[in-house]
């Protein structure tokens, strides 16, 4: 497609000019448009040469913010390739390593970012508690933040997370602040899908009216 075409140029590009960063990024972006299609394996495929030139650009430099930055986002985009592909141990095992890097470098969306892709992995391999846990640090950090976008991805998460442990009161308080949010910011799809999650909460409960209007 339209994409794939102009990324390719920009790929041949970095590799003319020996911009192996240059490279390294567009492998990611060719990564996202590839999953982004559902074509999960040549995502897979694009995020490990992603990863492989930026362990081999960082070296001792993990410490510098960028360079660290940039590893990062390519151990997350390879751990959600790995999570799109049922991967879920090396999915976890890639944003253990978005953790690691954002402590080392404080950089606290890196470390919201992997706390999301673990709370997602670890909660496909049934790990319920945990990933609560992992979806609760991840909220106090948003509010911390300020980032109502990430709060309220939180509240969604852990309110199914909720519902799905039958605490049916504690999912319908978290899915209504992922509706007063989407509210507030008129975001339309957030209000739908905040509005579909207490639905959900009152089928289990036996509601069904609620549930249709």
């Amino acid at each position: 497609d339209e994409a794939t075409e102009c990324y390719g140029e920009k790929l041949k590009i970095a590799r003319q000019l020996n911009d192996r960063l240059g490279e390294a990024t567009t492998y990611g972006v060719l990564g996202i448009v590839k999953r982004n299609t559902a074509n999960f394996e040549e995502a897979l495929d694009y995020h490990c040469k992603q990863l492989e030139i930026m362990k081999s650009l960082a070296g001792d430099k993990e410490d510098d913010q960028d360079v660290a930055g940039e590893l990062a986002t390519a151990y997350a985009n390879l751990g959600d390739s790995y999570e799109l592909q049922g991967l879920y141990a090396d999915a976890c095992a890639c944003h253990d390593e978005v953790l690691n890097l954002s402590r080392r470098v404080l950089n606290v969306f890196l470390e919201m970012r992997a706390y999301a892709g673990l709370g997602r992995s670890n909660l496909r391999q049934g790990k319920t508690h945990l990933a609560s846990l992992l979806f609760e640090r991840r909220l106090q950090l948003a509010i911390q933040q300020h980032d109502v976008l990430a709060e309220a991805e939180c509240y969604a998460d852990l309110g199914d997370i909720q519902r799905s442990l039958g605490y049916y009161d504690r999912a319908m308080e978290y899915h209504r602040k992922q509706l007063e949010i989407a509210e507030n910011l008129h975001d339309k799809r957030g209000e739908s899908d905040a509005i579909y999650g207490l639905a959900e909460v009152s089928i289990c409960m036996g509601d069904y009216r609620t549930a249709i209007g």
